[in-house]
């Protein structure tokens, strides 16, 4: 896939992956994550479990059971109801709703012309500002 770009150039930019797998857009409509910091929490936490850079299969396989039983147990806390996570911090809950009140809000900056679309742009970069 490719897109155009240019003042009065005409060139192809190649891109790595399709707008829809890293466009913001939906997960701001729905309340969605916006990163993977979750992954990457799991990743060193399953890493400092391990305690080595190359563990051998059984040092692995140990702490994969052990992993498994603590998704087990969590997923019957789930079940009984009980919260298995932190709630969101407060700052973070509010930038979560700032973005989802002005992307409801995206086609009528899109139809208004380019001062609009560069106020919504601006409204979208002032809510990172913590």
């Amino acid at each position: 896939m490719f897109i155009r770009v240019g003042y009065g150039y005409n060139f192809n930019l190649f891109y790595r992956y399709e707008p829809c797998l890293w466009n913001q857009y939906m997960a701001a409509q729905l309340g969605e994550p916006r990163t993977n910091n979750l992954c990457e929490a799991w990743h060193r936490r399953f890493n400092d479990a391990v305690g080595k850079s190359h563990p051998s299969l059984y040092t692995l396989l140990r702490e994969f059971q052990r992993e498994q039983a603590a998704t087990e147990t969590k997923l019957r806390d789930l079940e009984l109801g009980r919260p298995i996570k932190e709630p969101q911090r407060k700052k973070y809950r509010d930038v979560t709703d700032r973005l989802k009140s002005i992307s409801v809000r995206y086609d009528e900056y899109k139809q208004n012309g380019r001062e609009q679309r560069l106020r919504y742009l601006r409204l979208c970069g002032a809510t990172f500002t913590l």
